[in-house]
C-alpha cells in the first residue's frame, strides 16, 4: 500500500470517527469540488501565468460553538503554471491535500437561510504526480515537444546540470484562507460557495531548481449534511 493510499485511508477513518466524538447535531460532512487558478511566484515571476486546475474531495465540520468550528478536508488538488516566454513551459503538479481549518461564522444562524463564514489554517499535501512539457525541443524529455511527461523523467542522468522540477518535493506545506457562503436547503442539508487563497510555504523543487512557490486562487461548490 502506497504512502498516499495509507494517508487516504487514515483520513477517511478519522472523518468517520469525528461524529461519535461530538454531539450528533454538531457535526456536518459533505463533498466539495471546483476549479482553481494557480501560478508560480519567485524566480522568473513575471513570466509565469495562471494555469487552470481543480480540487475535489470530502470534508467534515465539527462545531465547537455557535460561531467557531474546525473543518478538516481531504482533497485532490491539481496546481501548476505556464511560462509564456521560456520555451512555452507547462507544469502540472497534483497533490493529495489535507487542510486543517479553523472556521468563524460572521453572519447567520437561527432562522437565517444564508450564513457567511471565514476560515484559515495550514494544509499538508502528499505528491501524486508532477508533469512537465515545453513547446520548444527539450533535450531532457523522452517525448516530443508539447507532450507532458513525469518531471522525474527529465533527470540528466548524473550530469552536474540543474534541470527544473526533477526533484519535486514528496510533501508540501501550505497556508490558506477563504470565505464561504452557505445556503440552507432544509432537512439538515446545505449548499455552499467557497473562494480561497492558498500559498505554498516550501519551494516545489526541494533543490530550488527553479526557486518557485505556488500561489492559488480556488473556487468550489459544496453540499453538506448535518448529522441528526
Amino acid at each position: 500500500m502506497t504512502h498516499q493510499v495509507r494517508l487516504l485511508v487514515t483520513t477517511v477513518v478519522f472523518l468517520g470517527i469525528l461524529p461519535s466524538a461530538a454531539c450528533p447535531q454538531d457535526f456536518a460532512y459533505g463533498l466539495r469540488a471546483g476549479p482553481s487558478l494557480s501560478r508560480f511566484v519567485g524566480e522568473r515571476e513575471p513570466d509565469w501565468v495562471f494555469r487552470v486546475g481543480y480540487l475535489a474531495g470530502v470534508f467534515g465540520r465539527l462545531q465547537l460553538s455557535d460561531a467557531l468550528a474546525i473543518q478538516p478536508q481531504l482533497l485532490v488538488h491539481q496546481r501548476g503554471a505556464s511560462d509564456r516566454h521560456y520555451g512555452g513551459t507547462k507544469v502540472s503538479v497534483t497533490y493529495l491535500e489535507l487542510p486543517a481549518l479553523a472556521r468563524l461564522k460572521l453572519y447567520g444562524g437561527g432562522e437565517n437561510a444564508v450564513n457567511i463564514a471565514v476560515y484559515a489554517g495550514p494544509a499538508a499535501s502528499a505528491l501524486l504526480s508532477c508533469r512537465y512539457a515545453q513547446e520548444e525541443p527539450d533535450r531532457w524529455s523522452p517525448e516530443p515537444p508539447g507532450v507532458l511527461v513525469p518531471c522525474a523523467a527529465r533527470d540528466p542522468g548524473g550530469l552536474d546540470i540543474g534541470v527544473g522540477f526533477v526533484n519535486t518535493r514528496d510533501v508540501m506545506v501550505d497556508a490558506l484562507g477563504g470565505i464561504e457562503f452557505v445556503i440552507s436547503l432544509g432537512s439538515a442539508t446545505s449548499l455552499s460557495l467557497d473562494a480561497r487563497y492558498q500559498r505554498s510555504l516550501l519551494t516545489i523543487d526541494r533543490l530550488g531548481i527553479p526557486e518557485v512557490w505556488t500561489e492559488t486562487l480556488a473556487f468550489s461548490l459544496a453540499i453538506s449534511r448535518t448529522r441528526l
